[in-house]
């Protein structure tokens, strides 16, 4: 499954314990006052990245992440810059640039580059998008312009989080027993999209 398989707003719920189904769970809507960034350590991180089509089936579509965090000042605030390249065995396939605001991690900037759909800019400071250097607008006619600009400024409109920083969003989480997150995710370039976790 790639992020473009995505359908356009769903909601997942992701339970680490099948034991856990049946038990009663508080729910914590997240917010910039319930993350900890802190908790995000500067430096180069590695994932191995593998899928399965089934429990007895063999790993296959090798690929291997890097991401870089940065403590940064970006125009005038504190910031995260997280910067991932993913390849596979042939290539580099996937490059992204990611800013957030570092106390509330709302996105201030994203730009991601697929070997296959060329380059997007979101620019959450001045409110632009550009996909193939070409600048969206509310005058935009195409089905995919125009879906992906609404989206862009819906999400303007409320505390979003980056989905394409998934794993740098899951440890800033206030974790404890019995607690189940509703997050409002963001993955620039697709609709909003909400995704409810329970530990």
């Amino acid at each position: 499954m790639t992020l473009s398989k995505i359908p356009l707003l769903m909601t997942i719920c992701c339970l680490w314990n099948t034991e856990l189904i049946s038990q009663k769970f508080d729910t914590i809507k997240i917010d910039a006052t319930k993350i900890n960034t802190s908790v995000l350590k500067p430096g180069t991180h590695r994932y191995l990245v593998y899928f399965k089509n089934g429990k007895d089936s063999s790993r296959i579509n090798y690929q291997f992440w890097s991401r870089k965090i940065e403590l940064i000042h970006y125009k005038g605030k504190d910031a995260i810059s997280i910067t991932q390249e993913w390849e596979n065995n042939q290539n580099i396939f996937h490059k992204v640039n990611s800013i957030c605001e570092r106390k509330s991690f709302l996105p201030l900037y994203h730009e991601t580059w697929w070997r296959r759909s060329g380059a997007s800019i979101f620019d959450f400071i001045s409110k632009t998008v550009s996909v193939k250097g070409e600048l969206l607008t509310d005058s935009d006619t195409s089905k995919t312009k125009k879906a992906i600009y609404q989206a862009f400024k819906a999400s303007l409109q409320q505390y979003v989080l980056n989905w394409h920083l998934d794993l740098e969003v899951f440890p800033v989480l206030p974790y404890k027993d019995k607690v189940t997150f509703l997050i409002n995710f963001y993955d620039p370039g697709y609709s909003p999209l909400h995704m409810k976790c329970t530990q």
